[in-house]
């Protein structure tokens, strides 16, 4: 495994906001994902933040963010680590 990702992995789960993001795309996304309206209302945040915050974990290889066109979404990484064993 590479070190760097792992740094990036711990380093993106240093906030809230973004542990939030991850454990509702975890727990309740769709296995196509959300809309990163949808994760921006449920969480109550502005849709530029929630995108950095996407853009970040998804550097971080957490998740998958589509931004190719609009409406974006986000989702786990099917071949990620096993997020949701984290999120009883």
């Amino acid at each position: 495994m590479d070190m760097a990702v792992v740094m990036m992995g711990f380093s993106a789960l240093s906030t809230v906001s973004r542990v939030e993001i991850l454990r509702l795309l975890a727990k309740e996304a769709p296995p196509e994902g959300m809309k990163s309206g949808d994760i921006a209302k449920r969480l109550g945040v502005a849709q530029n933040t929630l995108s950095t915050q996407l853009m970040m974990l998804s550097h971080a290889r957490l998740v998958q963010y589509q931004r190719d066109g609009r409406p974006s979404s986000g989702r786990v990484r099917p071949e990620g680590p096993s997020i949701e064993r984290f999120f009883p």
